[in-house]
């Protein structure tokens, strides 16, 4: 994160039961980090906030 990453874009079926990808969401919000998850076949990103991720 410290190299200046401009969005986070992850894929996980299951963001709350993962433990590194939700880690690796959790760090991007905390440096104010657009984060993204692709969470089913779609793969459509939604955009996420501390509110969804716990």
């Amino acid at each position: 994160m410290d190299a200046g990453a401009s969005m986070c874009l992850t894929f996980h079926r299951d963001l709350e039961s993962s433990q590194g990808t939700l880690d690796c969401v959790r760090r991007a919000l905390a440096a104010g980090i657009p984060t993204y998850v692709c969470a089913d076949e779609t793969a459509t990103p939604v955009r996420v906030g501390d509110e969804r991720v716990k």
